[in-house]
């Protein structure tokens, strides 16, 4: 991810699969095993990950608030991070809205283990055929599932401005509607290193399939956000490019 999920984001992170024809989380959640707690989510991360991921507190200190914003910025050093760019209401709704899982995120258990899963094919080794994808197709991935749960019917039919509800029932909207463009300015700027057409086919498909939607993208957005999306004159294309 651009950026660490928490536990709560998890359990429907690990849902959102863009080839399956659901339209609501309810679906998802029906056809899907998902975790119904926090708790079960991070039984399910130490079971997946065979020990590669531990469940780590941000921090001891009681402010959650700017301890999240702290490490969530320390995560990216050449930005902000996502907390700078939020209203001041909205984040204070959303860290209310996702309580005290908001403090427990998964992370790798030592650097050696990011680099054997990145650098040295570690996915390919660990799944059963042997394939993998490359880390901008995983960025172009992500990019469709945030998406894919932003046009959820349950969010679509929702205001924009309903930020209490949104967030206390779909603690990941967050991070979709604030983080999908940097996935697919990651995938690009990665891909320009490498030259994969079929990444950059990837990335045609995805913004066909926004297209339709963006309006609502956009606005959800900057409901959230104290910036535009796009300064004046500027289009998606600008900002990958």
């Amino acid at each position: 991810a651009v950026e660490p999920l928490t536990v709560s984001e998890m359990r429907h992170a690990i849902l959102i699969d863009p080839q399956m024809p659901y339209n609501t989380l309810q679906e998802y959640m029906d056809n899907q095993d998902y975790a119904e707690t926090d708790k079960d989510m991070e039984n399910r991360i130490i079971d997946l990950s065979k020990g590669l991921l531990e469940i780590r507190n941000l921090s001891q200190r009681s402010d959650k608030t700017g301890t999240l914003v702290q490490n969530r910025q320390r995560s990216r050093p050449d930005s902000e991070g996502v907390f700078a760019k939020l209203d001041t209401q909205v984040k204070d709704t959303f860290l209310k809205a996702l309580g005290s899982g908001i403090s427990r995120v998964p992370q790798i258990v030592h650097e050696s283990v990011s680099d054997f899963l990145v650098s040295q094919n570690g996915f390919r080794t660990l799944t059963e055929d042997g394939s993998s994808m490359s880390v901008a197709e995983a960025n172009v991935q992500l990019a469709t599932s945030c998406i894919r749960y932003i046009f959820l019917d349950d969010i679509m039919s929702r205001p924009a401005n309903a930020t209490k509800q949104l967030f206390g029932t779909y603690p990941l909207v967050m991070h979709c509607v604030m983080l999908w463009i940097d996935y697919v300015v990651e995938a690009h700027k990665l891909n320009g290193q490498n030259g994969d057409e079929k990444v950059e086919e990837d990335i045609a498909k995805f913004f066909a399939t926004l297209d339709p939607s963006l309006d609502r993208v956009i606005h959800l957005y900057q409901s959230f956000s104290r910036e535009e999306l796009f300064e004046n004159g500027m289009s998606i294309a600008h900002v990958v490019c």
